[in-house]
Order: C-alpha cells, then sequence, then structure tokens
C-alpha cells in the first residue's frame, strides 16, 4: 500500500477535491479502498475526502483510473465533455454576441453557468456571469449587469489580481458607466484597466486595444478631444503592431469617429475608408454596413447629403443578405437625413418611419428611436405639418432625457426650439436653445 500523505490545513481547494472524489465515489457505488484499487487505505481516501489531506499526484491517478474520468475532474468538478461543452456554450454566447442577438446569448451563457453549477466551480460560474453580464448591457439592463460585474471584480481582486479576467471586466464596467452617463466613472475604470493589464504576466495587447478605444470614444463624448486622440492613436499603433487587420479596422473606425467630432471631416473620412476597405478584405458585411452607416453620417455633417445617400443605400443593400436590424434601422434613419437635406420629404419620412419600425419594442436602442423621432419632426416641419411636429419632439425628448444622452436631447430641444420660431414664440424658442447649449456645456465640464 502507498503511504498516506502528509497532513496538512484545510483549504477550500482541498476541501473541494475531497467533496468532488466523495460525491463521484458515492455515484459510482464503490468502496474507499477500490477507488484506489487497494493501493491506498480507506484511511487515506476518508483523510482526502474531509479534506484534511492534499492527494497525492499517484492518487489522484488512480482515483481517475477507478471512477473512469480523466485527472482535471477533482480540479473543475467537470469531466472532458463537460468541459468542452462549458467551453463550447461559451464560445456560442460569444458569436450570438457578435450577431447581436443577446437574448440568445444570455441564454448560452445561462447554460454555461448551469454546468458550472453544478460542479461548484466558480471558476466556470464567474466566466458565464460575466459573459451574461455583457450580453445584459447590450440589452440596456446596466444596472443589472453592473451587480453581476461588481461581484466579479471582488472575487477577480482577491483570487486573480494580475489577471486578463479582472482587466476585462473593469472594461465592461467602465464600458457599462458610459452608457448610464457617468463618463468620469468609466474613465476611472478604464484607466484601472490599464495598471491591471500593466501587471499581467502573459500578453494582453488585444484587450489593451479595446480599453484604449473605448477611452477614446469617451473623452471625446466628454469634450476632451486631445485626450481622446491620444487614446485613438494609442490603439491604432497597438493594433498595426499586433498585425490584427480587425482590430486595426476597428481602430481607424474609433479615430474616423472622433475626427469627425473634432470636425476634422478629411481626415475622418480618410480613416473611415481605410476601415471598410480593411473589413470588405474580411468578408465583414455587417461591419462594412455599420461603417457605412457612420462614413454617411459624415458626409452628413458636412453638409454633402448627396454623398451620403450612397452609402446608405449601399449598406442597405449589404443587410439584404444579412439579418441585422440594429443597423438596418440606423441606415434608414440616415439616409432619411439625407433626404430631407436634399428637399425630399417624403421619402424622409418614409425612410424615418421604417427605421422607427423596425425598432419598435427594442427598449435597450432608446437613443436611436429618439434621434427617428427628431428626423420625422424635421420633415413635418418642412410640410408646415407643426401639430405632427411637435409629437415627434415630445416623443424624442422622452426617449432622451436618459441618462447618457445629454448630446442628442440638446438636438431634441434645438428642433423644438426651430419649432417654436415657426410658431411666433420666440421666449420660449430662446429657453429651448439655451438649455440645448448649457447641456453641451456641461458635457466638456
Amino acid at each position: 500500500m502507498g503511504r498516506p500523505g502528509t497532513r496538512q490545513e484545510r483549504s477550500p481547494e482541498i476541501t473541494t477535491v475531497g467533496k468532488r472524489l466523495r460525491k463521484l465515489r458515492k455515484e459510482k457505488a464503490l468502496t474507499q479502498t477500490e477507488v484506489t484499487g487497494g493501493q491506498y487505505s480507506k484511511e487515506y481516501v476518508s483523510q482526502v475526502e474531509l479534506g484534511k489531506t492534499r492527494p497525492s499526484r499517484k492518487a489522484v491517478k488512480l482515483f481517475a483510473k477507478y471512477l473512469d474520468v480523466d485527472e482535471s475532474y477533482f480540479e473543475t468538478g467537470v469531466d472532458l465533455a463537460g468541459r468542452e461543452r462549458f467551453e463550447n456554450l461559451m464560445a456560442d454566447g460569444e458569436a450570438q454576441m457578435e450577431r447581436r442577438d443577446y437574448p440568445e446569448a444570455v441564454r448560452m451563457f445561462e447554460q454555461a453557468y448551469s454546468i458550472g453549477e453544478k460542479a461548484e466551480n466558480e471558476q466556470f460560474t464567474r466566466r458565464a456571469e460575466v459573459g451574461r453580464a455583457w450580453a445584459l448591457h447590450f440589452q440596456g439592463r446596466q444596472r443589472e449587469a453592473l451587480g453581476i460585474l461588481a461581484d466579479a471584480r471582488a472575487y477577480y481582486e482577491d483570487k486573480q489580481r494580475d489577471g486578463l479576467e479582472l482587466a476585462e471586466v473593469l472594461y465592461r464596467m467602465g464600458s457599462a458607466r458610459e452608457v448610464m452617463g457617468d463618463l468620469k466613472l468609466a474613465i476611472l475604470l478604464l484607466e484601472e484597466a490599464l495598471k491591471t493589464l500593466d501587471r499581467c504576466p502573459i500578453p494582453a495587447d488585444h484587450v489593451r486595444v479595446r480599453v484604449l478605444r473605448r477611452m477614446a470614444a469617451i473623452n471625446a463624448r466628454r469634450g476632451d478631444l486631445e485626450a481622446g486622440r491620444e487614446a485613438a492613436e494609442a490603439a491604432l499603433g497597438l493594433a498595426r503592431r499586433l498585425d490584427d487587420r480587425r482590430a486595426v479596422a476597428e481602430a481607424f473606425w474609433q479615430a474616423a469617429v472622433l475626427e469627425e467630432r473634432r470636425r476634422e471631416f478629411t481626415r475622418a473620412t480618410e480613416y473611415a475608408l481605410r476601415a471598410r476597405d480593411l473589413l470588405a478584405e474580411l468578408s465583414d458585411v455587417e461591419g462594412m454596413a455599420r461603417l457605412l452607416a457612420d462614413l454617411g453620417e459624415i458626409r452628413n455633417r458636412m453638409g454633402r447629403p448627396a454623398e451620403a445617400a450612397p452609402h446608405f443605400e449601399e449598406g442597405l443593400e449589404l443587410l439584404k443578405t444579412v439579418d441585422d436590424p440594429i443597423t438596418r434601422s440606423q441606415l434608414l434613419r440616415g439616409l432619411a437625413e439625407a433626404r430631407l437635406a436634399m428637399g425630399d420629404t417624403a421619402r424622409a419620412l418614409e425612410n424615418a418611419g421604417k427605421s422607427l419600425a423596425i425598432m419598435e419594442g427594442r427598449e435597450d436602442h432608446v437613443e436611436m428611436v429618439g434621434l427617428s423621432h427628431l428626423v420625422r419632426a424635421r420633415a413635418y416641419m418642412k410640410d408646415g405639418r407643426n401639430k405632427e411636429a411637435r409629437a415627434e419632439i415630445d416623443a424624442a425628448q422622452v426617449l432622451l432625457a436618459a441618462p447618457g444622452l445629454a448630446r442628442s436631447l440638446s438636438k431634441a430641444l434645438l428642433v423644438e426650439g426651430d419649432l417654436l420660431m415657426t410658431e411666433e414664440r420666440p421666449s420660449e424658442a430662446s429657453a429651448a436653445f439655451r438649455r440645448s447649449s448649457e447641456l453641451l456645456q456641461e458635457l466638456v465640464c
């Protein structure tokens, strides 16, 4: 018989191994002697099951042999098939996120969680919960997502302070805070994510690129365009060093949005076109459609609606073979803007109406819906239909009053001011214009 291992103080890891051994031995109806083929005493096995002794390498091999599992079962609580199913579910969840089918992603992550829960594997359950929180974030359920992520942050700070998992959690918390309008806290969380990545013992530049891109976007929203530009350039340089074409495309994309905010339209267009070409090389149809929507928006803001319209139309053509309702709605709204600027109010109303119809019932995209209402309001005003315009403005303001949407709400107030001027109510119009300006000033501050 082998000698019993050295007695040790209990640790959660040893106790967990013992629980898993006892549970599976009972399921297999084996005695404490049979579980090692008689090579270890039942007293030794009992000590392992009680969490008083760490099993030797040889003992673990014997447990695995006689219980017909792979050795990692005692570490994870899941056999090889179970681990593969867990990883497949996590991968499926991420794939659904890419497709923007967030309810289906939640379902995948919940199934993965159940595997970890059954195995009492907290590492698995945490990973699944972080995935689910990210899907909830994109459904507009930021507070629920933040609760999950805060728990995960505490777990990873305790278990793996220098780990990639902690940086990922901090990145996602920062993104959720951005949507909620707490831009200062969002930046602080992303800065903490960068510090965590600096301590990470394994390469993590792919996460660093995403953090930098998010910081660029948030600083642009805060009005700190210089900080935004620095972050965007850092993200682009790092993506190029990684030789990751997708990361380079996304970095160019973010740089285009930032330059557009700085009203550097020529540079914004250049960056957007570079991103588009890379996405075309990657055969990323959905990505190309989304980028064409942004490129069209840039042309609209340049006052070139005749150049913007073909971008929106090309994007819609691409989506004929792809189920991406969110981007389709965005393209239709942009096309409505372009056609309104070209004087085609009838088709502008038609496009804006289609955009709104697509978004009906999607409470997680209130900004997009609110902006579509504003397009219709402006179209109705051009037709002299002020009553209908007022209804659209009111609907937009209700939606755009949500946290984090001050810039879009300021647009709604400008449209309201224009309507009040046509109704010969100058003092009320002046108040709306003033409030719009105040909202933009608050963003800069």
